[in-house]
């Protein structure tokens, strides 16, 4: 009956495990759609600074200083949500890490 207890509890961690690698995951995905947009509006931003920059002698020097603004800003998050999915890489290896024993331990009791 202790076995079985113990079994049932382990598995229960499992479940809870796997629960939290299912959010990591889909968080992971949701940060990896948001670089994505990031990086094309910085690529349509960095396209429309250089289309600017060579009509130079027409181009307002207020819409350029908003431009670099507005392009530093999204590197800064760019790399923002590179550092966040960085750790939730990290912590969805340690997640897994833990699954693994936990599967290892009720495999041998």
């Amino acid at each position: 009956l202790q076995l079985l207890e113990e079994k049932m509890s382990l598995l229960a961690n499992l479940q809870e495990k796997a629960d939290k690698c299912r959010l990591l995951e889909s968080q992971l995905d949701s940060l990896g759609n948001k670089m994505n947009s990031v990086a094309k509006s910085r690529a349509e931003l960095a396209q429309l600074k250089q289309e600017e920059v060579q009509t130079i002698e027409c181009s307002d020097l207020a819409l350029l200083g908003h431009l670099d603004r507005k392009l530093g800003s999204l590197e800064q998050e760019q790399n923002d949500l590179m550092g966040a999915s960085y750790d939730i890489k990290a912590s969805l290896t340690v997640q897994s890490e833990v699954q693994a024993s936990l599967t290892k331990q009720l495999i041998n009791k």
